[in-house]
């Protein structure tokens, strides 16, 4: 409405100021004058209307009005003293405003956006900004109800490497769909990825290149991971390649590291150098805590210590392999059954490897022992050899190159004698492999007489055995000494042992011979003191019969065969 009563009052001032009044006014002399301008509240108008003092346009008082156009030639709408060219008392509805708005003044300075030369900021450091929410909680706040990118950045219109934020937090650059947290992607021929220390010209930053290869250093990236002291690719190099197929290679190059007498190692792990605090020196002091040296020439790899003057030398620690927590110097532990240790000397095909397979058997030869130690060797070979550190002359008695033991102690032992070349079995038994097909009432160290029946094959020189219940008999050949592991019954026949005998011809002293008697499986004394073909043994120790005693188990020396 206060629009309409403006253009109104225009045109009809428009309407005044050109028409021409052409009536005669009187001067007050007796004179009409014609005129061209009018002038209220001016006798000297200067334009068609000219008005010296307020215009007013609809009611008004002097509290405010519709609209007036004062003395200054400022206009007011609501307000009867315009200060200012438009002074409004009121709300504005418009639907473009132009210009800048630099010279605006009188804004509340407690929030919203204040204009500045060539930008624009938010009006007090506290004020959050908000895009697709009405109550952004941080300096600026993003929200997305639907599946669409949360920020993008372009660079023209038909960008294909933009920056985005997707709707569920994923970052790209180069990519407007990324599919990870953080994902670059490269369409020509750019780094990925890369960090200067000193500017464009820095040699020495780290890099990422679209092939995705990784220098540091360097900026002549040829592997996969390449460190180098020279941007140029021909200083000391430290890389790792995956060209090979699958195979990971790391190889070292370096004019100077690693040689006894030039420095260091190539690489260097450590924490604190005990010798003058730093991260790491060429000397190796107590209180150093190296953890890995590595010197490409010598080819050697030091764990715990700098100068590793062997292949690889672990010092002051323990190595678990499959034990996190190694109680000795070397542990190894398998969950799987798999060989904990094993040595070839000639490739996967090795005959003669060393073994210790998951059930802690050694194997020298053998890739399956199945014992605690299995050696196998080639044929015209000596499987094992032990020697003492000592001339023919001097061994002697104490020099035992065998020692047998049990829980309780030692049960026998193959050691020297005083007799120079002269070695002992102790204690010595000697017996033979058989097969007894009657085992009733048979008991160990009964007397045993071969039936002359063979039962192996490939053992023709072995017979099946019985118990002898024959006085004199010239098959005996030994006492009962069980079965063994592998299924064989065994007969003692030489060395030291005991045996049953009977009272059937008298007491024993030591010395007798003892012969086999007609009471079942046990032995008396011979008649005589000959050694005959029926002469199981030889007594060790004396019987005297009690009233009532009919055998006894005594100690004797076998001399059946």
């Amino acid at each position: 409405m206060k629009l309409k009563i403006i253009l109104t009052f225009i045109v009809i001032l428009a309407g005044i100021v050109l028409a021409r009044v052409s009536s005669a006014i009187p001067d007050g002399a007796g004179n009409d004058i014609f005129m061209s301008n009018v002038g209220i509240g001016t006798t000297t108008p200067q334009t068609g209307l000219a008005v010296m003092g307020n215009v007013g346009i609809g009611t008004w008082t002097a509290a405010g009005g519709n609209l007036i156009i004062n003395s200054s030639g400022n206009i007011g709408i609501g307000s009867a003293w315009p200060g200012k060219l438009l002074d409004i008392n009121g709300t504005v509805r418009a639907t473009t405003f132009s210009g800048d708005g630099s010279g605006l003044t009188g804004i509340s300075a407690s929030s919203g956006w204040t204009a500045g030369v060539n930008l624009v900021r938010t009006t007090t450091l506290t004020d959050n900004v908000g895009v697709g929410t009405s109550a952004p909680v941080s300096l600026f706040e993003i929200t997305s109800t639907q599946a669409r990118n949360l920020f993008r950045v372009n660079d023209d219109l038909l960008d294909s490497s933009p920056f985005v934020i997707t709707d569920i937090g994923n970052v790209g650059i180069g990519t407007v769909t990324s599919n990870s947290l953080f994902e670059i992607t490269s369409t020509a021929n750019f780094d990925l990825f890369r960090v200067n220390d000193n500017g464009a010209g820095d040699t020495t930053p780290f890099l990422i290149d679209s092939t995705g290869n990784v220098g540091i250093g360097t900026t002549v990236i040829d592997a996969k991971f390449i460190i180098d002291q020279s941007a140029s690719g021909s200083g000391n190099r430290f890389v790792v390649d995956t060209s090979n197929g699958s195979n990971v290679t790391l190889s070292f190059s370096s004019l100077y590291w690693g040689v006894p007498g030039f420095g260091g190692p190539l690489i260097q792990s450590c924490l604190t150098d005990a010798n003058a605090g730093a991260a790491c020196s060429n000397s190796l002091t107590a209180g150093d805590n190296t953890f890995i040296s590595i010197q490409p020439y010598a080819g050697n790899v030091g764990i715990g210590t700098f100068m590793a003057l062997g292949k690889m030398v672990v010092q002051g620690g323990n190595v678990g392999i499959g034990s996190n927590v190694p109680s000795s110097l070397l542990e190894i532990n398998s969950t799987a059954a798999q060989d904990l240790f094993r040595v070839d000397d000639n490739g996967d095909n090795d005959t003669t490897p060393v073994v210790i397979n998951s059930n802690g058997n050694v194997g020298i030869g053998s890739l399956t022992p199945g014992t605690p130690f299995d050696i196998l060797a080639t044929d015209n070979t000596t499987a094992m050899r032990i020697k003492i550190n000592a001339t023919q002359a001097n061994v002697t008695a104490a020099d035992t190159y065998i020692s047998f033991n049990s829980t309780t102690g030692q049960e026998g032992s193959i050691t020297g004698t005083a007799g120079a070349g002269v070695l002992v079995y102790n204690t010595f038994t000697g017996a033979h492999w058989t097969k007894i097909d009657d085992k009733t009432n048979l008991e160990p160290n009964m007397v045993l007489e071969a039936t002359g029946e063979k039962f192996l094959d490939r053992k023709p020189q072995l017979v099946k055995s019985r118990v002898c219940s024959t006085r004199q008999s010239p098959y005996v050949w030994g006492v009962y000494g069980g079965p063994n592991g592998e299924g064989f019954d065994l007969v003692l026949s030489l060395g030291t042992g005991q045996i049953w005998v009977a009272n059937t011809n008298g007491d024993i002293e030591v010395g007798d011979y003892l012969q086999s008697s007609s009471v079942f499986g046990l032995a008396e004394k011979q008649d005589d003191n000959m050694l005959h073909n029926y002469s199981i043994a030889k007594a060790l120790e004396p019987v005297t019969w009690k009233p009532g005693e009919t055998r006894r188990l005594i100690a004797c020396t076998f001399h059946a065969g």
